[in-house]
């Protein structure tokens, strides 16, 4: 029976204390610099957190922070999106190989067939970068950290994401 990795979700993108909504404290904006109020950036929430969402989790869900909006925005792909995403990854990753996301996307929904839009794929893509399931070299593309144990360490992960805000 495989156990799951001691390191693997040690992520700062994982601990409960970096997932919470909070509304943006906002301040009056400095005399001569336009009329309104703006968000103070000290008070806004982290700049990316993941995150499980719904009681069954079966979401993903990448929460970021709009500067233009001054609000938050998420990002969410379903737990099939994932696993498509890591078959696809295990497909392309022997021997460490380098793969790009163009060699992943587009991502089929295995359960009906129809292509995955391809910001779920990235967000299901950040959640594995930010896990240590796979390593990011630039432009260049990404590797498996553990290809032989791709699948099973994502099985553990899962359950561990946080499953609220």
């Amino acid at each position: 029976m495989h156990r799951c990795s001691r390191r693997a979700g040690r992520s700062p993108l994982f601990q409960t204390s970096n997932v919470k909504s909070v509304p943006p404290k906002t301040t009056p904006s400095p005399p001569g610099r336009g009329a309104g109020v703006r968000a103070d950036p000290a008070a806004r929430p982290p700049k990316a957190s993941i995150r499980a969402s719904f009681a069954a989790a079966t979401t993903l869900v990448k929460t970021g922070w709009s500067k233009k909006g001054r609000k938050e925005y998420e990002h969410k792909a379903s737990k099939r999106v994932v696993d498509a995403l890591a078959q696809a990854i295990a497909r392309r990753s022997n021997n460490g190989k380098v793969f790009t996301a163009e060699d992943l996307f587009p991502l089929q929904d295995p359960q009906d067939g129809s292509e995955v839009p391809g910001y779920q794929g990235y967000v299901a893509l950040a959640w594995l970068k930010a896990a240590g399931l796979v390593k990011q070299h630039g432009r260049r593309g990404y590797t498996v950290n553990r290809p032989t144990t791709l699948t099973t360490d994502l099985a553990c992960l899962w359950p561990r994401l946080p499953t609220a805000l």
